[in-house]
């Protein structure tokens, strides 16, 4: 094959590759750029939490079939597993802006995987039971540590900075980090509940019509920290009998 025919079928693979690429798109093209900057502009503000929180909320301003966009991102041969690595599939859409100059952004995050963890806060984990898995996440020189389920399920528990632990009595204070958290602020009809799991008190806010559910873990003995797990109502029991496996190696 000489070199001009060799180009032509080169090009002819790509236009079929791209062909079948924006064939299997779970929504619209357009909506991608859209859905970058989105995402971009949020993580300029705050941590990756390793799930899809901010791609969901762009789904639903938009009115997209977030759960396509899951089954899409969720590819075995090339999963994307959190907000930040969808922002690795920028360049697949360069072909919508083919003139458009290309900016790569220096990282200036990282994450890595603990097996175990003592802070200087007073928290320490002797193991960290599946399916969850703890991440160390340093970002600007700022570290925080997320629990995560598994690689696709994006269910956290997060440390709160807690300097004001008074925080976690205020009901007040719980229903303004539920919008903060979940950016819902219509129809919110609030319940509120506390219990106690062995050396831990425990709250769980929830609204009677949006699914999400926070529930905030802090030591009966210390005031050094809380744990925050976000989860859903489908999913609030078993994630919750999950959690436990989290408390029960936490010194």
């Amino acid at each position: 094959m000489d070199k001009k025919k060799s180009s032509n079928f080169l090009n002819e693979l790509e236009d079929k590759e791209l062909q079948e690429f924006r064939a299997n798109l779970p929504f619209d093209e357009k909506y991608f750029p859209k859905l970058f900057d989105f995402i971009d502009q949020k993580l300029s503000n705050s941590n990756c939490t390793n799930n899809y929180k901010f791609a969901e909320i762009f789904c639903k301003k938009n009115k997209l079939d977030f759960e396509n966009l899951l089954k899409w991102l969720q590819d075995e041969d090339h999963p994307y597993h959190c907000d930040c690595e969808i922002l690795n599939l920028e360049d697949a859409f360069q072909y919508l802006t083919p003139n458009k100059k290309i900016v790569i952004k220096k990282k200036d995050w990282s994450t890595r995987k603990l097996s175990s963890l003592k802070t200087d806060f007073g928290f320490e984990i002797t193991k960290v039971e599946s399916p969850w898995v703890l991440k160390e996440i340093t970002k600007k020189n700022e570290v925080s540590y997320v629990f995560q389920i598994g690689n696709k399920e994006g269910y956290i528990g997060s440390f709160i900075n807690s300097s004001e632990i008074d925080d976690f009595y205020n009901d007040s204070f719980i229903k303004e980090d539920f919008i903060t958290t979940t950016e819902i602020e219509n129809d919110l009809d609030f319940t509120v509940t506390r219990d106690i799991y062995k050396n831990f008190e425990f709250l769980s806010i929830k609204t009677i019509r949006w699914a999400p559910i926070l529930l905030y873990f802090k030591p009966l003995k210390s005031n050094n920290y809380i744990l925050k797990l976000q989860t859903e109502l489908a999913r609030q029991k078993n994630d919750i009998k999950e959690f436990y496996k989290i408390l029960d190696h936490i010194i």
